[in-house]
């Protein structure tokens, strides 16, 4: 029984050794085992640690991100070289005066990749990649790290791992051989440099000196390892600071999980940010969030994770809640069953109400039956109280359990009608489709895959990452910023935002039907209306000819809303959300033009009729409202004088006594 269990055991070791996780390594190293000084890393430690080398002259340090990328900062390249083959990049690097093992590989940079922002490392985005000329082998001193999702967080006063081979004090000598120190995030940074910005860069060093990163070690990695994990996780760059290790001066870091999204695009090939918008106007509510993919290979596992939130907004309410999203898992792909979960925490935030919701998606374990597939709980609360918990099958049944009288209600229930009241997915036809969308760009790999055609289908992937780069280039050459078509940033919120979201609440006496017209969502009225849309406020609205209901733009593309149950009303017409609407109509003077105009004159001289009527009727109400009130008041005056005349003697009684 045991050879066999060892037997089994062969295939995942081997996938272990392959595919190693990232931020893991052989060495044992733990934050919360002792405070430690600068010392000699041990052998086999941090082994995404770089150093890199201008025209054979060792000048800063870095980090492995993948297997063809390192980051760095801006100020290591900026005022340099502007040649990428003048540098090289030494991993697995133990010491640098020492040849053998431990001395590392020395690869060539193909391109390098300066934050398009940066003037100097006071003011920020001091971060820049190199892409190697070739794939980097992973092996007991070389590793990846791990990048942290966006919204990662560490509190204040957590222990985190400097690392490199700069000097050893201020005005010292360089030590050759790595060195490794513990620190902490510290508050205090705002108050010591001026330039200093938290979203974007961190603070950390010891309050009272004597442990710092200095020069050489300045692009360099700052590593953080959470709780019961065996993964280091790159939460900053190492960017200046006020000399090396003074009192009450720490080191400013460039805060990693700020440029993810500035990172995936220098690394991926085509855009890592999948931004999406649903809107239901009719039912109260719209959707929009970004998601940033990524994946990690555990050997015998994949979880696709998705960095990033949902904005759900009630529409009558005005209330928002930010939701995460969780992740997908997929086992056994060399021993077992295939199986797919989601797994992770998810929250649910209203700052509005401060009602909030954590979810966690639990994996079925190794050792379990069909129960705990799916299996969910969670807590919600009001501020900090738990008012519920819940928990259950996400594909089952969930029951609620109230905290203050513990009842146990049925939360949510998959019954066949919940089933079928699903939406059934569409898809645009591929000829509809512009060039740029994801299933047309990559239908000659999709087919090449499906024919089972490895070779063509790397060929044809090839062929598509090539004139990506050769589009990216160009711009570059002819500074010509990329602007989305149809989301944008928000400049208080740095969120993307869709161009043309409406968040009015649905109108039932004026709004008949929406629908999406070349990717802008439009809402068919019965009258012309205003758009409120809270999102583009600097648009302006013009004033043109809009087309009738029954007709239908050449741009329209996919399932539109059936017109059959409209009639030839010229007081009807379509009200896209687009402010913009030059894009969307052309108008032009017709005979239908005029006999609208004539249509619009008779209205309004009937509109005038009544307002004449309406002004004659209320000044006739005016008078009859006089003669009331001199009527009342005629009739109230009697008691009137008796009241002041009881007053008058009361007083005068008064008095005389």
């Amino acid at each position: 029984m045991l050879f066999l269990i060892i037997i089994l055991l062969i295939p995942v070791i081997n996938a272990q050794g392959r595919g190693r996780a990232c931020g893991t390594m052989q060495s044992y190293f733990a934050l919360r085992d002792r405070i430690v000084g600068g010392q000699l890393a041990s052998d086999y430690a941090w082994p995404w640690q770089v150093y890199i080398s201008l025209n054979g002259q060792f000048i800063c340090g870095g980090t492995l991100i993948t297997r063809e990328h390192i980051t760095t900062g801006a100020h290591c390249i900026v005022g340099q070289s502007n040649n990428p083959s003048d540098y090289t990049v030494t991993v697995g690097a133990h010491n640098q005066a020492r040849q053998g093992y431990y001395a590392g590989t020395t690869y060539r940079v193909a391109s390098v990749y300066v934050h398009q922002n940066y003037v100097s490392a006071e003011y920020g985005y001091d971060i820049a990649i190199m892409h190697l000329s070739r794939t980097v082998d992973i092996s007991d001193t070389v590793n990846v790290i791990c990048l942290p999702p966006s919204n990662y967080n560490i509190p204040m006063y957590e222990p985190v791992a400097i690392t490199g081979f700069g000097l050893t004090s201020e005005g010292g000598s360089l030590p050759y051989t790595l060195q490794q120190a513990i620190i902490q995030l510290l508050p205090t940074c705002s108050s010591v440099y001026g330039g200093y910005n938290s979203r974007t860069q961190l603070c950390a060093g010891i309050q009272g000196g004597g442990r710092d990163t200095c020069q050489g070690d300045s692009g360099g990695p700052l590593v953080y390892q959470a709780r019961k994990s065996d993964q280091w996780v790159l939460v900053g760059i190492t960017s200046y600071g006020a000399g090396c290790a003074r009192v009450n001066y720490p080191g400013i870091y460039t805060k990693v999980s700020a440029y993810l999204s500035w990172i995936q695009q220098v690394i991926s090939h085509h855009p890592p940010i999948t931004n999406f918008y649903v809107s239901n106007r009719k039912e109260g509510f719209c959707v929009q969030g970004s998601i940033l993919a990524r994946s990690k290979f555990y050997g015998n596992s994949l979880s696709a994770i998705l960095d990033g939130a949902a904005r759900l907004t009630l529409l009558s309410r005005g209330e928002d809640y930010v939701i995460t999203m969780p992740y997908a898992n997929c086992k056994g792909i060399l021993i077992g069953k295939l199986t797919m979960e989601l797994g992770g925490k998810v929250t649910i935030v209203c700052e509005k109400t401060r009602y909030s919701a954590d979810i966690e998606f639990k994996l079925k374990p190794f050792i379990g039956g069909q129960e705990l597939t799916n299996h969910i709980e969670g807590k919600i609360r009001l501020e900090k109280d738990v008012i519920y918990t819940f928990s259950g099958h996400w594909d089952d049944e969930i029951t609620m359990v109230e905290k203050a009288t513990n009842t146990k209600s049925v939360f949510w229930k998959v019954s066949q009608s919940v089933v079928n009241s699903r939406l059934k997915r569409y898809v645009v036809p591929i000829e509809q489709q512009q060039d740029n969308e994801s299933e047309k760009l990559w239908q000659r790999v999709t087919i090449a895959i499906k024919q089972n055609d490895q070779i063509s289908a790397t060929e044809e992937k090839t062929i598509i990452e090539d004139e990506q780069r050769r589009q990216i280039k160009e711009r570059k050459a002819t500074s010509t910023e990329w602007h989305p078509r149809l989301f944008n940033i928000d400049s208080n919120t740095k969120e993307w935002i869709y161009t043309y979201a409406d968040a009015r609440p649905w109108d039932a006496h004026n709004d008949i039907s929406t629908y999406e017209n070349n990717f802008v969502i439009c809402t068919r009225t019965r009258h012309r209306a205003h758009n409120m849309n809270n999102t583009n406020k600097s648009s302006s609205r013009s004033n043109l000819t809009i087309n009738p209901v029954r007709q239908t733009s050449t741009l329209a593309r996919g399932p539109s809303p059936s017109l059959n149950n409209i009639h030839d009303d010229h007081s009807q017409s379509i009200t896209p959300t687009n402010l913009n609407q030059t894009s969307l109509f052309k108008s032009k003077l017709t005979e239908d033009s005029t006999a609208i105009l004539k249509h619009l004159e008779t209205t309004l001289n009937r509109i005038n009729e009544r307002l004449d009527t309406h002004e004659k009727d209320l000044n006739l109400l005016k008078n009859n409202r006089a003669k009331n009130e001199s009527n009342q008041f005629s009739y109230i005056l009697p008691y009137t004088q008796y009241i002041l005349i009881i007053i008058v003697a009361i007083i005068l009684k008064y008095i005389f006594q």
